[in-house]
């Protein structure tokens, strides 16, 4: 088996950065990690092997525009090295890109079989149409629906009391999958006004506690890119516009909010303004267990209600001062109350049409290091006045271009991955870090080391055909809940338009159409037995969530790297994965190598390494294939990207 195409050293693994050297590490695995070995292969059910591959997680998301503007990345960096006398690290082979891709779109590495074919694949634009592939994959929802949920988590140190993480998940998946613009995203979380466990929105408010300032505060640093909390007690000692009335002026912004809590507010308050109106299809999550997989606290029945009474007080030793709402660098809005919109809305409409630029540089700024790990400032909140910014006129370029496609991070995700930038080979040469010449790497995220071992273990793969079992009664559910959606959003207007808040009304989304469902309809007995099967189901990803949610867990360097050796997941996946009994059933030991290798690191073996595994295989009787997998997934290689 030979990958066909690429150098001879990359099939190899020669001009990789770190190659593996499997000996030691294998012999510590033989001999003092017995328990690992005895997770064989038998323990396995034999259907696993021979199961075709499973489906259900990979609907497609809808297509889209499929323009970029990587060309503008590369003629401007081609120009920076050429006027310092750089010469930029070469571009990675198509192995190592398709790793480094599929990690960064769908948090988790290819598999074998995507590897080799494509490798085999000889069309000239294979790397864009693999990306544009990607993106379209649901599992591009799943993961980034984690990561922008990590952005808000990361904003406050200690994690808001009562937060719905869950529906917060869910709201930015169903983003992610109908590729809603970030613009409004932005308007969705700052001036939403919903019941947490309803409409997953609000907690951007919850998390916060309602709390003016840090609400402002935090919409500041998510969305511009700005850190206005040095303000919050005195004047910014190195930013001069940030004044302590900036910050007490936006906070006022937020000054008329209150959480209801529906044991105390009268329930048909409660109801007129919040009628429930269903989850969006958009929303179920195609992660191995489906929702159950989804990590994080439900939170408490709340919402997040604008009203009509309530000020900002700044303190000041001779009294508090009542701010009014004041936009950053702008005037004092006195009538702010006077119209039809909320503050919250108010604060969105100046976020959204004035901070356009700046809105479009943050979130430049925070993709850019999220994907390459190369930022025009170290921080994703790092943008203030005065404040060196690296190459300037490609952030504005760029900016200016998303703006122009209405804040489409797909189009920027594109633009950053086809570009040569995230396709160059790894340095650690510090002068990088300013001239961008060479690629950064990076540390696995918590999801993508989770996603990655449920996935080169098989554990992915046996779940998935669980769902399959199942997926007839996960279809009439799916039918169900989409019958529901259309009738309580008929009901929700109906209840918005007669009550106090009719212009609610207005807001809505639209019914969902019909869901069509694919497959005989199952009778009485098929349902029962798969309510059955779909508890297995749902255990799993019960299980996974505990594990993600374990991995996120603040630890020290030891502690994370015992949880990686020898935690509940790695082991739990290595015994009830494919991976095991797929590479075993090969018949030569050198089928089982390259296997393995493919499976984990995504790419052959190199001769070396190929010759110590061959001479570990044949001196020791007590070899494993499991051991290997073990060992693989230890490597600095497996473990970065």
């Amino acid at each position: 088996m030979r990958i066909q195409g690429g150098t001879q050293a990359a099939v190899r693994g020669e001009s990789l950065p770190y190659p593996v050297r499997l000996l030691p590490g294998l012999t510590v695995t033989l001999f003092t990690r017995a328990w690992l070995a005895a997770l064989a292969i038998g323990m396995y059910a034999p259907q696993w092997a021979s199961a075709a591959p499973a489906v259900l997680p990979h609907s497609r998301l809808a297509g889209g525009d499929a323009r970029h503007a990587a060309p503008v990345i590369d003629l401007y960096l081609a120009g920076l090295w050429q006027g310092a006398e750089i010469d930029p690290a070469a571009v990675v082979d198509d192995v190592t890109f398709l790793r480094r891709a599929s990690l960064a779109l769908i948090g988790m590495p290819p598999t074998a079989d995507e590897v080799l074919a494509f490798n085999r694949d000889l069309a000239t634009d294979k790397r864009e149409v693999k990306v544009n592939e990607l993106l379209k994959q649901s599992r591009y929802a799943d993961y980034w629906a984690f990561r922008q949920r990590q952005w808000i988590v990361d904003l406050r140190e200690s994690v808001g009391q009562g937060t719905d993480f869950v529906s917060l998940y869910q709201y930015l998946r169903a983003s992610l999958a109908e590729n809603r613009k970030w613009d409004v995203v932005a308007r969705d979380l700052v001036a939403t006004q919903g019941a947490i466990q309803r409409d997953g929105r609000a907690n951007f408010g919850i998390f916060f506690d309602g709390e003016s300032n840090e609400y402002a505060e935090a919409a500041m640093r998510l969305f511009l890119g700005t850190n206005l909390a040095c303000a919050q007690c005195h004047d910014d000692p190195y930013v001069e516009q940030y004044k302590r009335e900036s910050y007490w002026g936006l906070s006022a912004f937020f000054g008329r909010i209150e959480m209801w809590d529906p044991n105390v507010v009268a329930a048909e308050r409660f109801a007129e303004r919040f009628p429930d109106i269903g989850r969006s299809e958009q929303s179920i999550s195609t992660l191995p267990g489906g929702d159950a997989a989804i990590d994080g606290a439900r939170g408490e029945n709340r919402a997040l209600v604008d009203v009509d009474t309530g000020e900002v007080q700044m303190p000041e030793p001779q009294g508090p001062q009542t701010m009014i709402p004041t936009p950053l660098g702008g005037e004092p809005m006195p009538r702010a109350d006077e119209g039809s919109k909320t503050r919250r809305e108010l604060f969105a409409d100046w976020l959204t049409g004035p901070q356009r630029q700046n809105m479009a540089r943050a979130i430049v700024n925070r993709y850019f290091l999220e994907l390459t790990g190369r930022g025009f400032v170290d921080r994703a909140d790092g943008f203030a006045p005065g404040k060196p910014v690296r190459h300037p006129a490609l952030l504005e370029q760029i900016a200016e271009k998303l703006v122009v496609r209405e804040f489409d991070t797909k189009w920027l995700i594109r633009t950053i991955v086809l570009s040569r930038l995230f396709q160059l080979e790894f340095s650690d040469e510090p002068a990088a870090q300013e001239m961008w010449h060479a690629a950064r790497q990076r540390r696995l995220n918590s999801d993508q080391w989770c996603n990655s071992v449920l996935r080169v273990t098989g554990r992915e793969e046996a779940i998935y055909l669980v769902g399959e079992q199942v997926r007839g009664l996960l279809q009439e559910e799916t039918a169900h809940r989409i019958d529901q959606r259309q009738e309580l959003l008929i009901q929700g207007e109906k209840e918005l338009r007669a009550g106090p808040f009719p212009h609610y009304a207005d807001r809505l989304p639209a019914p969902p159409g019909a869901f069509v469902q694919s497959g005989p309809t199952l009778t009485d007995q098929q349902r029962e037995e798969q309510k059955k099967t779909r508890q297995t189901y749902i255990t799993f990803g019960q299980n996974l969530s505990g594990h993600r949610s374990g991995a996120r867990t603040e630890m020290s360097p030891t502690s994370e790297a015992l949880m990686k050796m020898n935690g509940a997941l790695l082991a739990e996946s290595l015994s009830q994965g494919t991976s095991v009994a797929e590479i075993e059933s090969l018949e030569s030991s050198q089928a089982k190598i390259e296997q393995a290798y493919l499976t984990v690191l995504a790419r052959l073996p190199g001769v070396e390494e190929s010759q110590e595994v061959l001479a570990m295989m044949e001196e020791n009787a007590e070899f494993k294939i499991s051991d290997l997998l073990w060992a693989l997934i230890q490597t600095n290689e497996f473990q970065s990207m």
